[in-house]
């Protein structure tokens, strides 16, 4: 039995992710686009654009409607943060998250609080719902919110400069350099949001996923609860019957 295109397409991605060599999960990725099917080809595109943190190509590609939405709304999500196109952003997410999956809602979660400086936030994810993720992505994305909340924090900026030197995988390496050049550039910019886009982001808690999947597994509990019930009485009614028809009561 040969293995389908998409078993060998993530097999790809995980033996050059695996491999831990410069360079090599980008090499896999470049010959997936151009080898693949066409939608192969497509999540190449949007993942290579990811990895080599070309946010505008990333944006294109992610609204093109080539990927499947769980992929590409996050990483539009993201793109729109790391542009500084922030109440985009907030309404992006805003749209989109009722149709996103749990992990996929509290990653995005992750990006617009870490981009408008929501540093308790960011904390209370990456302990709780993201505690998964690498301690390189936490020490990130904590150095993000700190920088987004104060240009001026020199612990923000020394761990970023630390990752962008030492960090293991060539994505955080890149990302913490753009991040120490952006808090420069971006000195005298304005990165606040609008009214709306501010009360939205107020709003939001990072527990706001964690009730929605505890809401959506107490309704199936429901369900089986009731189907089990119908199912009780519905043998009831049959043995009922059946006696009947035996003693002709």
């Amino acid at each position: 039995m040969h293995p389908s295109p998409w078993t060998r397409f993530h097999s790809a991605i995980r033996q050059a992710l695996s491999a831990n060599e410069p360079g090599a999960y980008a090499a896999a990725l470049k010959q997936i686009e151009a080898t693949g099917s066409r939608t192969q080809k497509a999540l190449a595109r949007l993942l290579l654009a990811h990895e080599q943190r070309d946010w505008e190509t990333l944006l294109v590609l992610s609204r093109a409607g080539d990927v499947d939405f769980a992929e590409a709304k996050p990483h539009e999500i993201r793109a729109l943060g790391e542009l500084g196109r922030l109440d985009e952003m907030v309404q992006a997410y805003q749209n989109a998250k009722r149709w996103l999956f749990f992990r996929n809602r509290q990653e995005c979660m992750l990006f617009v609080f870490a981009f408008t400086g929501r540093i308790e936030r960011v904390q209370q994810l990456v302990d709780g719902p993201l505690v998964g993720l690498d301690e390189e992505s936490k020490i990130y994305w904590i150095a993000v919110a700190r920088l987004r909340r104060d240009r001026n924090d020199e612990a923000a900026r020394s761990m970023l400069r630390k990752l962008s030197e030492t960090g293991t995988g060539d994505g955080v390496r890149r990302s913490a350099a753009q991040q120490l050049r952006r808090a420069i550039q971006e000195m005298s910019m304005s990165l606040s949001l609008i009214g709306e886009s501010e009360r939205a982001v107020d709003a939001m808690s990072p527990m706001d996923g964690s009730r929605v999947e505890q809401l959506q597994q107490w309704a199936k509990r429901s369900r089986k609860a009731r189907m089990r019930a119908a199912l009780l009485l519905l043998l009831m009614a049959i043995i009922w019957v059946v006696l009947q028809s035996h003693f002709r009561w």
